[in-house]
């Protein structure tokens, strides 16, 4: 039998080789960390993350209120433009499609939140302002709001808004360039 010292180790097999080694989720150098897309893929995941959970807070506050997230999107929209926006600036500013603002317009009107009249600059186009109805409304959800934002943006300062704002406001106008490569790309089976 031998001796303790002279039986062999046994070691664990080596793990193979990623067969995907070198193929990253991103190539431009100052994405990649430490020579790979780890950091870059952490952030992405976070990001969505992040947009997800905003999404889904605002989605259930406005259950509460009778709305869909989009629905109170508009109306704080509207309420930004202050004396009147049409379909295209609310669809330009919330980053939907038109068609779908417009059915939401048409519903919220149908509620007596949002009024509609032809745009004294544009006769083809409507000027949509918010209701005293829409107004009430807001002052009871806009202090939750605000509650759920301290919670939700606790730590933020205006610098890191700005950077993340402008970082966000890079990857929407990259759209149109993102829409054609994916139309490119042949099917995979």
């Amino acid at each position: 039998m031998p001796s303790a010292h002279a039986r062999k180790r046994s070691t664990a097999p080596k793990a193979s080789a990623d067969p995907l080694d070198g193929l990253y989720t991103v190539s431009r150098p100052e994405l990649m960390v430490k020579g790979n897309d780890v950091a870059f893929r952490h952030f992405v995941s976070n990001l969505f993350a992040a947009a997800d959970i905003v999404w889904r807070a605002r989605g259930r506050l406005s259950q509460k209120f009778g709305m869909t997230a989009n629905q109170f999107a508009i109306l704080l929209a509207v309420r930004h433009f202050g004396t009147g926006a049409s379909v295209r600036q609310l669809a330009d500013h919330l980053k939907m499609v038109a068609a779908n603002v417009t059915k939401e317009v048409n519903i919220l009107a149908a509620e007596q939140l949002l009024a509609k009249a032809t745009d004294p600059k544009d006769s083809r186009a409507l000027s949509i302002t918010l209701t005293p109805k829409a107004f009430r409304l807001l002052r009871a959800l806009l202090p939750i709001s605000r509650e759920i934002n301290d919670i939700q943006y606790q730590g933020m300062t205006a610098a890191d808004m700005s950077t993340i704002s402008s970082a966000c406001a890079r990857i929407v106008e990259s759209e149109d360039q993102i829409l054609r490569l994916i139309a490119k790309v042949d099917v995979w089976k």
